[in-house]
């Protein structure tokens, strides 16, 4: 064991080594560990995958009876006053809130995502990670599940997971979590031997209001591509798109740019400093504009003839500013 962590504060079980998430030190560490890195380094979000409590094998339990005892009071009774259960979730719910609590008293404008298995039930009762929960209370900026499922009419599939999601997502952006890895042509499902499913997992999710953007696991599976899922991606990502604004607070926009000017098919402007930029092209009143160009330059190349604006995206947390003038290039 790395001497960098204290033994006492670990628990090994027969295929992991996990922090007990029992242990007010742990949670402490791991509050000290997210300041320092948020602190030190320049990123723009801090992400946790699903694996809370460890998700052991079937002849195997965890072994918490002792900080259960320790921790959980017992009423007049002499019943505890909670289940071992919930004594486990609450530990997970303590570890998140302290994650956020200091990543807002520290550097706010910095997104906590978390992503959780696709099976809430599972998360709940196996992993003890009570995602509503956080949801309701908006300790994270973005929750993702992990919707490695082909589409189908099953409460399994893609589709039905991502409509319960929407349905319970509450003070957060919902992103959705795409296993490509599964997309192989030797598969022994049908579904995963071409790229067909894909398409129509993308296709779906595009109808769902709430779905604000998408994570793909993982980026070795784009480099592989064995049932040629980069023709499905460069279809659904052809477009540039701005990184939406996920802070608790109401947004401080950029100025909007000013003096737009054409030259040839050159669009130039003048706009903030710590900002980039969002080029659009009208589709006319009531419609939305398509986004052309997102850039750190003052300038932009038009694609064609028509009506376009810019907007001034704050680069410490993509707030996104009013937009400029109109302006024809004819």
């Amino acid at each position: 064991m790395d001497a960098k962590i204290p033994v006492a504060l670990t628990r090994d079980y027969s295929n992991i080594r996990v922090y007990n998430p029992a242990l007010p030190e742990v949670r402490q560490r791991i509050n000290n560990i997210v300041k320092d890195l948020i602190t030190k380094y320049d990123v723009d979000g801090v992400h946790l995958d699903d694996y809370f409590y460890p998700d052991l094998p079937a002849d195997e339990s965890l072994n918490d009876s002792a900080e259960f005892k320790a921790n959980v009071k017992k009423n007049t009774k002499g019943e505890y006053e909670m289940s071992l259960a919930d004594f486990r979730r609450n530990n997970v719910n303590l570890a998140i809130k302290g994650i956020h609590d200091v990543i807002q008293a520290t550097r706010p404008e910095v997104v906590f995502s978390i992503s959780p298995a696709g099976n809430n039930d599972n998360n709940y009762n196996h992993l003890y990670a009570d995602v509503l929960k956080w949801s309701r209370e908006g300790w994270a900026e973005a929750i993702i599940p992990q919707l490695y499922s082909p589409m189908g009419s099953g409460k399994t599939n893609f589709n039905h997971r991502l409509h319960w999601w929407a349905q319970f997502t509450y003070n957060n952006a919902l992103f959705v979590g795409y296993g490509i890895y599964r997309f192989d042509p030797a598969s022994t499902e049908a579904s995963y031997q071409t790229s067909e499913d894909l398409a129509k997992q993308f296709a779906f999710a595009s109808t769902i209001r709430k779905v604000q953007g998408s994570v793909l696991y993982s980026a070795l599976n784009m480099l592989e591509n064995k049932t040629d899922i980069m023709a499905v991606l460069r279809e659904v990502y052809k477009n540039p798109a701005v990184l939406p604004y996920l802070g608790k607070a109401k947004a401080v926009l950029p100025g909007s740019p000013t003096g737009l000017q054409i030259n040839g098919s050159e669009l130039k402007w003048t706009g903030p400093a710590n900002a980039y930029f969002a080029v659009y092209r009208s589709n006319g009143a009531g419609k939305t504009a398509t986004v052309i160009a997102v850039t750190r330059e003052m300038k932009q190349t038009l694609p064609q003839k028509g009506t376009y604006f810019v907007t001034a995206v704050s680069k410490k947390d993509n707030a996104e500013s009013e937009p400029s003038q109109e302006i024809s290039y004819k």
